[in-house]
C-alpha cells in the first residue's frame, strides 16, 4: 500500500505542473517514502525541492533524500554552501 502511494506520488510530481499551493502536489510530497526512492526519482525531487518556498514541504523532501543512500552528498554540500543558515 505504501509503495503504491509512493509510486503514484512520484508519477504525479514528474508530470504535474508543480505548485505548492496545489493540494495534489502537497499530498504527493507527503506520500513519499524513502524506502522506495529509485535513482531516477532523485532528480525529480531535487527539482521540486528548489521550486518550493514552504519549509515543511522542503524538509519532507530533504528527509526523504537524506534517508536514502543514492549518492546525494554533492546535493547536500551545495545546499549547505548556498544557505549559510541551514544546519
Amino acid at each position: 500500500m505504501k509503495q503504491t502511494r509512493h509510486e503514484a506520488a512520484i508519477e504525479h510530481l514528474k508530470i504535474a505542473i508543480f505548485s505548492e499551493r496545489n493540494s495534489q502536489c502537497r499530498e504527493a510530497i507527503n506520500n513519499l517514502d524513502y524506502h522506495f526512492i529509485k535513482a531516477n526519482d532523485v532528480q525529480v525531487l531535487k527539482d521540486n525541492y528548489f521550486k518550493l518556498m514552504d519549509i515543511t514541504l522542503r524538509n519532507k523532501i530533504l528527509g526523504v533524500l537524506m534517508l536514502n543512500e543514492i549518492g546525494l552528498k554533492q546535493f547536500f554540500w551545495r545546499h549547505i554552501k548556498k544557505n549559510d543558515t541551514w544546519i
